[in-house]
């Protein structure tokens, strides 16, 4: 798998699925191959949790700013800024937040306490059924970036 990640040209990589305590052979496997394993850490994960996920990921650490799946509404700003602080203190590897982030206030807002912001559904609902793809979603992350 790694092998044709990597002459795929894949630089990251996350297995959502993949237990913790399962991760370090992958984890040191795919660091070898030069491939960064990207963990993810979510609003309940607890700080010695968020340590250990620092010290087996790449380059980076996704934190889900949500407790479910991707496109839904974000807790209160009050308790994502709590949580990323929490992720920020308990961890040395940079880390981006994702899930629900779908216009620039939210990317500006999340910019203030991570690495970046990831933009997934809001790309997938505005191309959703387009022929011009590629344009809608370079519009889009001009707008996400405060350039257009």
């Amino acid at each position: 798998f790694l092998d044709h990640c990597v002459s795929s040209g894949v630089d990251g990589l996350i297995l959502p699925d993949l237990p913790l305590e399962e991760a370090e052979p992958f984890c040191e496997l795919a660091k070898a191959n030069g491939v960064s394993p990207i963990l993810l850490v979510a609003p309940n994960t607890p700080n010695e949790r968020i340590r250990k996920i620092s010290d087996l990921a790449g380059d980076l650490i996704y934190a889900v700013s949500i407790l479910g799946i991707t496109g839904n509404d974000l807790a209160s700003k009050d308790a994502l800024a709590e949580y990323l602080n929490r992720v920020r203190k308990n961890s040395v590897t940079p880390f981006v937040v994702g899930f629900g982030i779908s216009t620039r206030e939210d990317v500006v807002w999340f910019n203030k306490y991570s690495d970046g912001a990831v933009v997934g559904s809001a790309i997938i609902k505005k191309i959703n059924g387009s022929i011009n793809s590629m344009e809608i979603t370079k519009e889009l992350i001009l707008e996400l970036k405060g350039t257009k």
